[in-house]
């Protein structure tokens, strides 16, 4: 992601997929849940919506997450 796609994002201009708020949950460590408001998005809800286990999903971005953080620090 740009800094300009999380500036627009934060600002209300430009909505992320599914797959970049679980990337952004995943590099802020915490779940889909928290950034969303309850009554919009459950977790039983993405869990249907990607045809996986909610848990699952999150675990897997949390993992690519973390490697993208680790390559960035090696590219330092």
């Amino acid at each position: 992601m740009t800094r300009g796609s999380i500036a627009n994002i934060e600002r209300g201009e430009q909505t992320p997929g599914l797959y970049r708020l679980l990337l952004i949950c995943g590099a802020l460590d915490c779940d889909l849940a928290d950034v969303l408001p309850s009554d919009v998005l459950t977790p039983e809800a993405v869990a249907d919506a990607t045809n996986t286990n909610y848990s699952s999903a999150l675990d897997n971005v949390r993992r690519a997450a973390a490697k993208q953080r680790k390559a960035a620090v090696i590219r330092r």
